[in-house]
């Protein structure tokens, strides 16, 4: 006996005769197969085909339930993904919302203190404009009453002169003129007050350097005082000691006092150390 067999749909024709009554077929893919088989006898007459109709079932990771479990097991992994990608897009929005605060307050600060230093830049530019037109103007009084102190020496010496003149040898209209003009210069030179204006104006301006000044050196005397101002306005020596109505000399020798009484050695400058207080 000999036989022939075909598995539809896996072979496209019919297998050549055999003796062999066994067929074996491995990784057969899932679904609907038909195996038909035909014999032959030694004299050539041959069977109808015979026909048996089988079901081969997928495996477990390929059947219908387990592509259902995929695919939940898909929306659950695209879930978790999106989910961590918007908790880590949230967590970046909000390091980065605090970032910008961060950075925006650190903005916010450098320029109050940008403000802070130009406010004091330009209050400090008018404080020494202002120190400029104060000193322009101790120095502009100063030199008004230098003037004022030449003046009243010059008139005390046609004073001076005048009273040398024998009147009595004068007549009477003469001497009633010069008699007059003595009277007038002597009252020019007593009324005259830009060396008070002077004083007031210095005390005025200064008052706050006197009163440290003073706290600091309770000993130090009004004469000395007058002079640390003098000093402190920058006059030179000469004008000191024409407003003080002293020699040169006299001035060095208050300078060397003033010194002594604030504790200066030789080394250390008097008048910066006066605009240091």
């Amino acid at each position: 006996m000999q036989f022939s067999y075909q598995l539809e749909p896996f072979d496209d024709k019919w297998s050549n005769w055999s003796t062999i009554s066994i067929k074996e077929y491995t990784n057969l893919r899932e679904g609907e197969y038909t195996m038909n088989v035909k014999v032959r006898n030694s004299y050539g007459i041959q069977s109808e085909p015979s026909t048996l109709s089988f079901t081969v079932s997928p495996p477990w990771y390929r059947h219908f339930l387990a592509f259902m479990l995929y695919f939940l097991l898909l929306i659950i992994l695209i879930y978790i993904v999106s989910n961590r990608i918007k908790v880590k897009i949230r967590k970046n929005k909000y390091y980065e919302t605090i970032e910008q605060r961060k950075l925006y307050l650190e903005r916010d600060a450098k320029t109050r203190q940008e403000q802070y230093e130009l406010a004091k830049e330009i209050e400090k530019l008018k404080n020494d404009k202002l120190q400029i037109k104060i000193l322009a103007k101790d120095k502009e009084l100063v030199n008004n009453s230098l003037q004022v102190v030449k003046k009243n020496k010059i008139l005390n010496g046609i004073i001076h002169k005048l009273k040398e003149i024998d009147i009595e040898a004068l007549d009477e209209s003469t001497k009633f003129q010069v008699s007059k003009l003595n009277k007038s210069i002597v009252k020019e030179v007593n009324t005259d007050k830009s060396w008070k204006d002077l004083e007031k104006h210095i005390k005025n301006v200064h008052f706050e350097f006197l009163k440290r000044l003073k706290e600091k050196y309770p000993t130090i005397s009004p004469r000395e005082l007058d002079l640390s101002t003098y000093l402190l306005m920058n006059m030179s020596t000469k004008e000191i000691a024409e407003i003080m109505n002293i020699s040169t000399g006299g001035v060095e020798l208050a300078r060397y006092r003033l010194r002594k009484k604030l504790g200066l050695n030789k080394k250390e400058n008097l008048i910066g150390f006066l605009m240091s207080i």
